[in-house]
């Protein structure tokens, strides 16, 4: 999936955090932001996701050199920050049921798989709420890692890990 982003910024009242970004993101390439605490990064990756709109500048999408709506952005998205919130009162397996008939697992993997691989055969039965806040991580990271989709995002990965 590319992502291309033109004169991004983004203001809150007054205040810029971020001004006049411009990066042609391409398919298969990895692209790290560094900056220190309030520099836009988890702002700049909202906006990329098409979870928040630019004040300024464009994002625009497209997936097999075709243009991607930004409401069709969500289906082809794997995300993963330590802000995201999870379905609480779920069992493991329950949530894992829910999210994989919305976005499907990688080919060869299953959940039994994906259970084994985040290290959370012992809480199959358990509610999200009772998970500590590494588990909870775990399984955000594993549901990104592991998605059927095109672009991943992760903002901050091994938050609380």
């Amino acid at each position: 999936m590319r992502i291309e982003a033109q004169g991004l910024g983004r203001r809150y009242g007054r205040q810029w955090i971020f001004k006049n970004l411009s990066h042609d993101f391409r398919p298969g390439t990895a692209t790290a932001v560094l900056g220190p605490n309030g520099a836009g990064k988890s702002t700049l990756l909202s906006i990329l996701a098409g979870q928040l709109l630019p004040t300024a500048g464009a994002v625009r999408y497209a997936l097999g050199g075709q243009p991607l709506p930004v409401a069709e952005v969500p289906r082809q998205l794997a995300y993963c920050a330590p802000y995201l919130e999870l379905p609480e009162d779920f069992t493991l397996l329950e949530l894992l049921a829910f999210h994989t008939r919305l976005k499907p697992l990688r080919p060869g993997i299953s959940t039994a798989n994906l259970v084994d691989i985040m290290y959370l055969q012992k809480a199959r039965h358990q509610p999200v709420r009772e998970f500590s806040s590494g588990m909870k991580q775990r399984l955000k990271l594993g549901l990104a890692l592991y998605a059927a989709a095109p672009l991943l995002l992760l903002d901050e990965p091994t938050t609380n890990l």
